[in-house]
This record gives C-alpha cells, structure tokens and sequence, in this order.
C-alpha cells in the first residue's frame, strides 16, 4: 500500500526559457522522506508526510502551490542541501561542466589521480589549470527557495492498493 506522489510545475505565459530554471525533488535530507536505513523513500504510507524542495531563479516566482487531495504547506525558504555531480570528467583545460542547478558560484572536488584548478560562474565549472585528462566528483551547496509538506487526506489502503495525489506548483516571470 502506498501513496504515490508527483509534482507537476505549471508555469505562466511569460516563463519560456526560464521553465528550465526550475528544479523540484524530494528532500533527501528530510527525516519524513526517508526509510529506517536512512535511504530516500520511494513510496509513501498513507500516514506519511512527504517533504519536497523548490529551486528557481530570482526571475520567478511561486504564486502558488496545491495539491489534488489532502494539504500543503509551506515549512521554509532558503534551505540549503549539498549536492553532487559524481564522475566529471575534464579531459582538456578548455572543458565546461554545467551543473543541473543555477546561482552556484563555489564546489570542492575529490579528484582520482590527476587534478585540475577549476572556476565556477554561475553554476559553469571550468577547468584553467592542472594535468590533464582529470576525474572527480564534485560537491556544491544549493539553496532551495521553498520547502512544502503533503499531508494526505486521512485513508486506509489495502496491502496492494495506491493512491495518487499530484502536487501543483503554479510560478510566473517576476515583473
């Protein structure tokens, strides 16, 4: 039995290319979204609360979020989570790597053998300096603009039964 969650971003007229600013996902840090193993759960109990984070550029913003069934809220804004970009590759000092968020403007690497200066603009990783070809993770904080909560309606669901909610998060271009 499980409650199934998506959320789907529904943006004005006016966002076009900015719709590619945009990330919402579960928050991996959240006890409410994670198992006994401390693993990022993949479904959800009908008593469950699953708490999911929103990042987009300063030329959107939310105007608001609903669900089909149960309840959000929001917990909080600007929260800040590290991510990782696992296994970049810069075979040359001219390579560019974009990282799947914006506004970062600072990583740290754990290279495997050869290591690299690299610079960052915007979320752009370059490497300038180093031996070359380099390997290496990379690590980066984000900060999520706004952290919500679903409660699901109260409900009982046999073993093999689910429930589907969708989660809307509405945004438009900042005038």
């Amino acid at each position: 039995m499980g409650v199934e969650a998506s959320v789907i971003v529904e943006f004005a007229d006016d966002i076009g290319e900015d719709a590619q600013n945009v990330s919402v996902e579960l928050d991996n840090s959240h006890a409410n979204n994670l198992d006994d193993d401390g693993e990022l759960k993949s479904n959800f109990l009908p008593t469950d609360e699953p708490v999911f984070l929103i990042h987009h550029d300063t030329d959107i913003q939310i105007t608001e979020v609903k669900c089909t069934d149960g309840s959000v809220r929001k917990l909080g804004t600007n929260v800040t989570r590290t991510r990782e970009a696992s296994g970049e590759l810069f075979p040359l000092a001219t390579t560019k790597v974009s990282l799947s968020y914006f506004n970062i403007n600072a990583v740290s690497v754990t290279w495997y053998g050869n290591t690299a200066k690299l610079e960052v603009d915007d979320s752009e990783v370059s490497a300038k300096s180093g031996t070359f070809p380099c390997y290496g993770d990379i690590s980066f904080s984000v900060k999520f603009n706004e952290q919500w909560k679903l409660s699901p309606p109260a409900m009982s669901l046999a073993e093999d039964e689910s429930y589907n909610i969708a989660v809307v998060v509405y945004m438009e271009k900042v005038i």
